[in-house]
């Protein structure tokens, strides 16, 4: 039983749709404040292009920009938020084009798109409290991850983008990885083999049926995800991480953890993981496929994350931040 099946057999969990706490407004408020500033940021690079491939990107961007603003806008609205200041509409700098080189503004797009996915990550771990603006952040996150990679290889393509540092420990044969990729891989597993051994545990900890059923499902999902990296890790010649012990004793005493404390726990470590793939998808530049196997992950960890919240919702087990404003 996967969680949406459980919260399918179960009533809604969302609290009224005009209620959202104090982070979840403020989350809204900063990321639009943000898209002004970007939007100017944009129009003014626009301006100061010259490649025509570069001009195109722009544009594009600028009206995806255009309308995330439109979207937010409303959302601070429905909810009555003030927004901030008016940015300005248009720019059209007066300024030598020279000043600003085409390589400059490109990299300047990938960091942008880099900026914009992590403010939603932090966004959405502190938004638990109303499910429209959870699936708000949701889609404009799910848009905005290929934009790096998709971006990454236009810089790439262009020649704008450094190398980093390679892995000397590649076998022959074996498509180049940088430092960092590599190092992303061996602390990906790492990450995983703990969390298997506390997923494990809270396993036999467990009391509720529903939780203990998700617990089970989630074990499955890691030793898959663990496999994969596994391979990843000896495909690139780099040495595997101590494994945790495959014989685990059974728990006698199952009371001194309390299901809740134990959810709450596995949310973090949800969190946690957001934060490592992101990082890793911000720093993989060489190999593309890499790139696109942390975006991968990133996005299943997103999507664990929403089902999770509603699951805890729905069991009483997250502690309610304080309502904003009118909304109480």
């Amino acid at each position: 039983m996967k969680i949406k099946e459980i919260l399918s057999k179960n009533p809604k969990t969302n609290a009224k749709r005009s209620e959202i706490d104090i982070s979840e407004a403020f989350s809204l408020w900063s990321i639009l404040t943000a898209k002004y500033l970007a939007h100017q940021r944009l129009q003014m690079w626009d301006s100061l292009a010259h490649d025509l491939d570069l001009k195109a990107q722009l544009k594009i961007t600028i009206e995806d920009f255009e309308s995330d603003i439109k979207l937010m806008e409303h959302r601070l609205e429905q909810f009555g938020i003030k927004g901030p200041d008016n940015h300005v509409i248009d720019i059209r700098s007066g300024a030598n084009s020279e000043i600003q080189s085409d390589q400059f503004i490109g990299m300047q797009m990938f960091a942008l798109w880099q900026e914009f996915v992590e403010m939603l990550l932090r966004a959405m771990r502190t938004s638990t409290t109303n499910d429209l603006v959870y699936d708000t952040l949701l889609m404009l996150l799910k848009k905005d991850i290929p934009k790096i990679d998709k971006t990454a290889k236009y810089v790439k393509l262009k020649g704008w983008i450094s190398t980093p540092p390679l892995y000397n420990g590649v076998p022959q044969g074996t498509e180049e990885i940088d430092t960092a990729e590599a190092y992303h891989l061996w602390d990906h597993l790492t990450f995983r083999y703990d969390t298997v051994r506390k997923t494990y545990k809270f396993l036999t900890f467990a009391h509720d049926a529903e939780f203990k059923v998700i617990l089970d499902r989630g074990m499955k999902e890691l030793n898959g995800q663990v496999n994969m990296l596994e391979n990843e890790v000896r495909r690139y010649g780099l040495p595997l991480p101590v494994k945790p012990p495959q014989v685990r004793p059974p728990t006698q005493n199952t009371e001194i953890l309390e299901d809740d404390f134990m959810y709450r726990e596995v949310l973090m470590g949800i969190q946690g993981a957001q934060t490592f793939h992101a990082l890793a998808l911000k720093q993989s530049v060489t190999n593309d496929r890499l790139r696109k196997l942390f975006s991968q992950l990133l996005l299943k960890e997103v999507n664990l994350f929403d089902d999770f919240v509603k699951f805890g919702k729905l069991k009483g087990w997250i502690n309610k931040a304080p309502k904003y404003g009118t909304s109480q």
